[in-house]
């Protein structure tokens, strides 16, 4: 069972979903909710906080909103809002009880007056919600991760705690890429398998009794599948291990991951690249496949493929950030840590394009040689590579070679607009794209910029999710947030997309300004 809202606004009458009803509240005929008889602010307050939200900030501009709630089980809630009184009324019926203060998002009082109508004739709205989340970068701890527990576990188990308290309406929660990392370690590193991550990580996907936050909880709770796309960060990594771990741990195979479409548990990472909606109208990607150093790289001279260059690239930061903490306790405490290009470890986008056109069967060696002089000005610089059973060390000296078909003439003009995105942080075009080829889609979702945005326009709407991953002092100073997305669709296949944002230090989650209709 499912709520749904007509709301008039200065006698305009609109239809639209409402997406912020905190838990499941049934109200029958008496007046009680699943039996208990509770003070009606407990409520309404979420209501009229939903409401300043949906309509963008606009309160000051309402005399009034006439709500009409609708219940399929018991009945219709009428209740309406008028922001200029400074009580709260609530009636049974012609009956007065409990009055109390409510207050709208710009702190005005309100007056909310409730009957209770059985004879309403019932109407179900049944609104099913997919929850993205990208970029949490999780990995075992050492000093040049991005995502470090310490820092962000409160944030991430705030959003799972979330998750289960909404399950009933959550249909699936996707995490769309670079959910592990196995990339930001130093050359000198052993790369973590995810079982490892795992290890390292246990109260995330182990079930916690206290209700403090995992993911299994989620697994259990929602409605649908706990979904993941591989990002390039986890390129490697295979639902199969990520399930059977999951089995480890908890002593059960009952908790599985799903692939980002389908229900193949041992779809491989090459084609699990996506996901779409039952209804096919949301398309969601983590981003990388159209980015020149992070895509996957599978010229016949590489013989690490599919690792791309920027995999290399991100080692070496990984090894100035190792030598350059200055007593900070690991990367999260740097400016710019969690950055998903490499401006601030040499690269530039000038000298990156002046490089495809001057030499294009150069530029991936160019690229690692720019980071490498950024690193203390070092000449080379050998990799510990597990690969095939085997651990061997490679020479960045030889890396540039692996790529040299990266950029060919006959691909520059490729090439181009895929450095752009790779450096300036922008898929936008892409999604453009991808809506010519999918024009059954509506609704486009990637992740990998870490940089959580939205674009509306002639009916479709391209939103990024963000990450999960960001520094303390990018945070603080810098306008960084934590973030993810809410996509809510209803029966008559109506959108609401919503972006949260994750208070780092407290954990709590309110809405941003990105907030649309479709």
């Amino acid at each position: 069972m499912g709520y749904g809202a007509h709301v008039e606004i200065n006698n305009r009458t609109k239809e639209v979903l409402f997406l912020k009803l905190i838990g499941r509240y049934c109200i029958d005929n008496t007046g009680n909710i699943d039996g208990k008889v509770i003070q009606p602010q407990e409520v309404f307050k979420t209501y009229i906080e939903a409401c300043a939200n949906f309509f963008d900030g606009c309160a000051n501009e309402i005399s009034y909103m006439f709500i009409h709630f609708i219940s399929g089980k018991y009945g219709a809630l009428i209740g309406k809002i008028k922001l200029e009184e400074k009580d709260l009324e609530w009636s049974e019926g012609e009956e007065s009880a409990n009055v109390s203060s409510v207050f709208d998002n710009s702190g005005r009082q309100g007056k909310i007056t409730i009957s209770i109508d059985p004879a309403e004739p019932l109407t179900t709205i049944d609104p099913r919600t997919t929850i993205f989340i990208s970029d949490i970068h999780l990995g075992i701890n050492t000093i040049t991760n991005w995502y470090q527990t310490q820092v962000h576990q409160k944030a991430l188990k705030s959003v799972l705690r979330y998750i289960v308290r909404k399950a009933e309406y959550i249909e699936d929660v996707v995490i769309l890429g670079d959910w592990f990392d196995q990339w930001t370690y130093t050359p000198c590193d052993h790369i973590p398998s995810v079982t490892d991550i795992m290890d390292n990580n246990k109260i995330l996907f182990t079930e916690q009794s206290d209700g403090s936050g995992d993911f299994i909880s989620v697994i259990k709770k929602i409605h649908g599948k706990l979904r993941f796309v591989n990002g390039n960060h986890d390129m490697l990594v295979r639902l199969e291990d990520i399930n059977c771990k999951l089995s480890e741990l908890n002593g059960s195979d009952n908790y599985k991951v799903y692939p980002g479409t389908g229900d193949n548990l041992d779809k491989p990472p090459p084609e699990n690249t996506s996901y779409q909606s039952n209804n096919q109208k949301v398309y969601a990607e983590h981003g990388h496949l159209y980015d020149l150093f992070n895509k996957p790289a599978n010229m016949h001279e590489n013989p690490y493929k599919p690792l791309p260059i920027g995999y290399f690239v991100a080692r070496t930061a990984c090894d100035y950030v190792s030598k350059h903490l200055s007593g900070k306790l690991n990367s999260a405490y740097l400016p710019n840590s969690g950055d998903p290009n490499y401006k601030n470890v040499g690269l530039d986008i000038k000298a990156v394009l002046k490089a495809i056109s001057h030499k294009p069967s150069n530029v991936a060696a160019f690229a690692l040689g720019c980071v490498l002089e950024f690193d203390d000005n070092v000449s080379e610089i050998k990799y510990n590579m597990q690969w095939d059973g085997s651990v061997t060390k490679v020479s960045s000296n030889e890396v540039g070679n692996y790529y040299s078909e990266l950029v060919t003439v006959e691909n520059i003009t490729k090439a181009i607009p895929e450095a752009i995105a790779s450096l300036e942080e922008e898929l936008g075009s892409y999604a453009k794209k991808l809506f010519e080829l999918k024009p059954e889609v509506e609704i486009i979702i990637m992740g990998h910029t870490h940089i959580p945005s939205f674009l509306k326009k002639e009916g479709k709407m391209y939103i990024n999710t963000g990450a999960f991953c960001a520094s303390i002092p990018d945070m603080e100073k810098n306008g960084k947030i934590l973030t993810f997305v809410e996509v809510t669709s209803d029966e008559k296949r109506s959108f609401m997309v919503t972006e949260k944002i994750v208070d780092y230090q407290t954990g709590n989650i309110t809405n941003s300004n990105l907030l649309a209709k479709l």
